[in-house]
C-alpha cells in the first residue's frame, strides 16, 4: 500500500520529465528516471504503472535508440561503456526485460 501511494505521487512526474531530459541530454538524471521505474515493477506492476504504461514503454523504447557511436579502439568501447547513455540503455533494457 505505501509502494502504491509513492508510486501514484511520483511516477507521473518522473514520466513527464523522462522525455524532457532525453531531448536535453540530461542522461544522469535519465537514467535516475529509469532506475525508479524500474524499482516500481521489479516485484509486481501496480495500478499506476499500468495506468501509464503505454507512456513508459514509449520511453523506455526511445531511449534503446540512443546512438552510440562505433567505437574504434578497445580504449574507446570502456569509455563508451562507462558513459552516461550507455547506462541508461542499460536500465531501459533492464526495465524491457521484466516485461518480456
Amino acid at each position: 500500500d505505501d509502494m502504491d501511494s509513492l508510486c501514484a505521487k511520483t511516477l507521473p512526474t518522473l514520466l513527464t520529465l523522462g522525455p524532457a531530459l532525453a531531448g536535453a541530454a540530461a542522461f544522469e538524471m535519465l537514467k535516475l528516471v529509469l532506475k525508479c521505474f524500474y524499482s516500481s515493477i521489479f516485484m509486481a506492476v501496480g495500478e499506476q504503472v499500468q495506468k501509464d504504461l503505454e507512456g513508459w514503454m514509449w520511453l523506455v523504447l526511445e531511449v534503446t535508440k540512443l546512438n552510440m557511436g562505433q567505437p574504434g579502439t578497445p580504449e574507446e568501447m570502456q569509455a563508451r561503456e562507462a558513459g552516461q547513455d550507455a547506462k541508461c540503455r542499460k536500465w531501459a533494457f533492464h526495465i524491457l526485460f521484466r516485461f518480456y
